[in-house]
């Protein structure tokens, strides 16, 4: 039946938080990092996304320092490979998450315009940092492309899973 994907399809997508819906679906806690990025509290950021003061903590504790700067490689990393040109369209940001936030965002564009089609911006750095989010990778592990490559290999295993009937 064109659309379902087998449960064992679903879950080697799903056990890294890749996949949408999940209680910590990265489009919820990317929400929260924008708004902390815009300046707001992490209590005020719980109560409106009907989330836990330190389930909504956490996330923001994860995403900084070394780990923020890993996600921040990533996406500058990734964006240079698939369109080097976004990279000069993004302009500094005022702390060091928007950095974070706008380089993830460039990569997520040049994935995009790669492909010449959108996707979803989160479900795409979701895939870009190989459900990584908010998990650091072990020392010495990266999501690099492989040599020769035009996407990750994640993101073309999303794509056989799209397409199969």
């Amino acid at each position: 039946m064109p659309g379902v994907r087998s449960a064992a399809a679903h879950k080697c997508c799903c056990r890294r938080g890749v996949c949408p819906g999940g209680p910590n679906a990265v489009e919820v806690v990317g929400a929260a990092l924008v708004a902390k990025a815009a300046g707001r509290g992490y209590r005020r950021i719980a109560a409106d996304m009907g989330r836990p003061d330190s389930t909504v903590r956490r996330w923001l504790r994860t995403v900084r320092g070394r780990h923020g700067q890993w996600l921040y490689r990533q996406g500058v990393e990734h964006a240079a490979r698939l369109t080097p040109e976004v990279l000069g369209e993004i302009a500094a940001q005022p702390t060091e998450l928007g950095d974070v936030l706008t380089a993830l965002a460039a990569a997520a564009l040049a994935v995009g315009r790669r492909r010449r089609r959108s996707s979803p911006n989160w479900s795409l750095v979701g895939i870009l940092t190989g459900g990584r989010l908010l998990t650091p990778a072990p020392s010495g592990r990266s999501t690099r492309c492989l040599p020769g490559t035009a996407m990750p290999s994640n993101l073309r295993h999303r794509e056989h899973h799209r397409s199969a009937p």
